[in-house]
């Protein structure tokens, strides 16, 4: 979230969000065969469906009432907003200079 204000001068409204643990192949890879079938009986309780995780992004994507934020960090968790469940990085307004480069190129 750095740089958003500078980010809404250019028409770049910046949200972030954190869809959780989301179940997916990448996952099943990361874990492999035994682990996956050792999470079998709990993974419903521990991971999302990427459906779940994908719903996290979306209400961050589509929250109307935040077009006004004014460079306020705009975070989301399970849905929902949620600024002080963003960590430290997303709270600095420091950002190194070879990305604010890429940024500048990306938004112009």
């Amino acid at each position: 979230m750095q740089h958003t204000a500078a980010l809404r001068r250019s028409g770049v409204d910046a949200r972030a969000c954190h869809p959780g643990l989301v179940w997916t192949p990448m996952m099943r890879g990361f874990f492999g065969p035994r682990l996956c079938a050792f999470l079998g009986p709990v993974r419903r309780r521990l991971f999302r469906t990427p459906e779940q995780g994908a719903a996290t992004v979306l209400a961050a994507a589509l929250e109307e009432s935040l077009e006004d934020a004014d460079g306020d960090l705009i975070y989301f968790v399970d849905g929902r907003l949620a600024p002080r469940a963003a960590s430290p990085e997303a709270r600095t307004q420091e950002l190194p200079p070879d990305v604010a480069a890429l940024l500048r190129r990306g938004v112009s």
